[in-house]
């Protein structure tokens, strides 16, 4: 790297690392965050007071219990920024503004009958002039906006309308169609990957290095988190959880039994529906669950069987430190299943390890994916990941605007 481009770099990381340490450990003090971090005081002093420019960190007294004045801190300001995330998924459209910690501000959902892009893509497009707007009216800095959309969509142009269930995608360069919509810097995401950046950036993976994200969307997809950093694979399918085969099924279109066929909100409405019930919302689940609604409780049972060995040797091979699971299965079900498999994995553990991952639900439980994909912009605008720094280095020279962070 030239020199000129490596000390921009450093500037870059310098920045978005004090800024994920008062994230992280907030408040701390600049004393602390130079302790932790190795560079000087003068460094430090710096950043911060770029920081605080702007908006990005606040400044704060909390500690006590010392003598005399007690040591000015830091931590993030909420509303140092905002950001838009969609999340498509193959019967609803959700749509957030949220700001730096997560917080809600509007949202929107929309359950159309048509999910081809003629319909969709506009509902997209009119919430986010409306959530700009807000943006504006605040005086807030917008991000960018952040999408999750069923498949691998990174492929672009969509391959196979069929593969995901999409008709009407098939050709559809989604990248290039959403920002030039948006007018903002977009991100584009699997849903699961997306819902993966919101539980590791907001939820519990602010205390965890490894862990396995579990997508309960309509369909069923996973992300893994190593050292902080989602992990896609070599060509962009490691989200793909839900096409693990189980057996062979001569009803599937490829005569292959797939996990997600099994265990997803789609597999549990067929379900339900096959002895009478219509239920397809959260409030409805959990009322058929809270009445031991047998067919319920034998698909959980079922979903437990079909997931214990998968998640078995995801233990086996990873070692994570904990599987979380997100999205629309509300938590009585999460918890639910989460029990039996508890006992199920207990099971399946060689003797000499006694203890395995913890099973947690999300934070934000049912708008795990929107809020993962309304993170996306954060993500990429503020973490100290390497990659993210480099692609965002080029693009703003790209555009002749600097390498700053900000």
């Amino acid at each position: 790297m030239e020199s000129g481009k490596n000390h921009e770099y450093m500037q870059a990381y310098n920045q978005r690392l004090i800024l994920d340490m008062i994230r992280l450990q907030g408040p701390v003090s600049r004393a602390d965050i130079a302790r932790s971090s190795g560079l000087t005081a003068p460094t430090v002093s710096r950043i911060v007071a770029e920081l605080l420019e702007h908006g990005f960190a606040l400044e704060t007294s909390q500690r006590r219990g010392n003598l005399g004045k007690p040591p000015v801190e830091l931590v993030v300001n909420p509303d140092g920024a905002y950001a838009i995330g969609f999340n498509f998924d193959r019967d609803q459209l959700v749509g957030l503004l949220i700001n730096l910690g997560g917080e809600v501000l509007m949202r929107v959902q929309h359950e159309p009958e048509v999910g081809d892009p003629a319909t969709v893509l506009p509902l997209m497009e009119r919430a986010a002039r409306a959530f700009a707007a807000r943006a504006d009216q605040d005086g807030k800095p917008l991000l960018g906006v952040g999408v999750g959309i069923p498949g691998p969509l990174h492929i672009n142009p969509v391959p196979s309308a069929e593969l995901f269930e999409l008709p009407g995608w098939a050709g559809i360069d989604v990248q290039g169609e959403l920002s030039r919509r948006f007018g903002v810097s977009t991100y584009l995401e699997n849903n699961p990957f997306a819902a993966a950046i919101g539980e590791l950036w907001h939820g519990e993976g602010r205390s965890l290095d490894t862990f396995y994200f579990i997508f309960f969307g309509l369909y069923l997809g996973g992300c893994l988190v190593v050292n902080r950093q989602p992990l896609r694979g070599t060509g962009g399918f490691a989200a793909e959880f839900g096409t693990i085969p189980y057996g062979m099924d001569p009803a599937s279109p490829d005569g292959v039994a797939r996990l997600g066929h099994g265990v997803s909100l789609a597999a549990l409405y067929r379900e339900l529906e096959r002895h009478g019930h219509r239920a397809h919302d959260a409030l409805a689940l959990e009322a058929l669950h809270a009445a031991n609604d047998p067919h319920l409780l034998a698909w959980l049972a079922q979903a437990a069987d079909l997931l214990a060995p998968e998640l078995w040797r995801l233990e086996c091979v990873l070692d994570p430190a904990a599987i979380v699971f997100g999205e629309r299965l509300p938590a009585p079900l999460v918890a639910h299943l989460t029990e039996a498999l508890e006992g199920r994995l207990a099971a399946l553990r060689v003797k000499y390890k006694p203890y395995g991952p913890r099973l947690l639900r999300g934070w934000a439980g049912v708008d795990a994916a929107p809020l993962g994909a309304a993170t996306l912009p954060i993500y990429h605008a503020l973490s100290p990941s390497p990659a993210l720094i480099h692609r965002r280095m080029e693009g703003a020279r790209a555009a002749a605007l600097g390498g700053a962070l900000f």
